[in-house]
């Protein structure tokens, strides 16, 4: 029986359920420089499939684990810093 919260089953039916509810997604990948992050590519992926999330992606630069085609083109605006990102945020709101 898989019903702890923190199962396989758990994390991906809740982190799905979250991007369905978000209008906007902010991925931060600045700490996956070296070593991707399946979960996050996932999340985007969703959000962009969705196409009325907005996605917003931080750290992504050329050399970075996770630099791929489909990440970018997911990504509707990408920043180099998380703080250019919040900057940007209240712009969405207006």
């Amino acid at each position: 029986k898989d019903d702890n919260i923190a199962s396989d089953r758990a994390i991906l039916g809740r982190d799905r359920w979250m991007v369905r509810k978000a209008d906007i997604v902010l991925a931060d990948l600045t700490a996956a420089y070296e070593d991707p992050t399946l979960g996050t590519a996932c999340e985007i992926t969703w959000a962009w499939d969705q196409r009325n999330t907005l996605v917003i992606t931080v750290g992504l630069k050329k050399g970075h684990s996770m630099d791929h085609p489909f990440i970018r083109q997911a990504s509707n605006h990408i920043f180099d810093t998380y703080e250019e990102a919040e900057e940007y945020l209240p712009c969405l709101i207006a």
